[in-house]
């Protein structure tokens, strides 16, 4: 479907990955991705979970994510890895839903 969006010379269509340890963050996510994304006019945001005690999940090694960046970014596909902001606040990716989850429930 995305393939069928008329885009502007200067548009792309952007795409998020939250990089999950073990769970979004294999080379061979990365190899299926990119093979996805091939010839399409896109960028990809790599975002690395923020860890909260609420949630089962931990972030993925900065190693693995640039990893994971250099099989898209070999592939013709502009990528980059975002910057961790919120975590301080628990509002960073993967923290703020699952906090106001479990506030709801008390």
């Amino acid at each position: 479907m995305i393939r069928k969006v008329p885009l502007s010379r200067q548009k792309r269509v952007m795409f998020e990955c939250v990089m999950i340890k073990g769970l979004t963050d294999s080379l061979e996510h990365a190899a299926i991705l990119a093979g996805l994304l091939r010839g399409m006019r896109v960028k990809v945001n790599l975002i690395p979970l923020n860890p909260a005690a609420e949630i089962p999940f931990e972030r993925t090694e900065h190693d693995a994510i640039l990893r994971f960046q250099e099989i898209l970014v070999r592939n013709g596909t502009a990528t980059f890895v975002r910057k961790n902001r919120g975590n301080d606040v628990s509002s960073a990716c993967g923290q703020l839903k699952k906090k106001m989850l479990v506030d709801s429930q008390l």
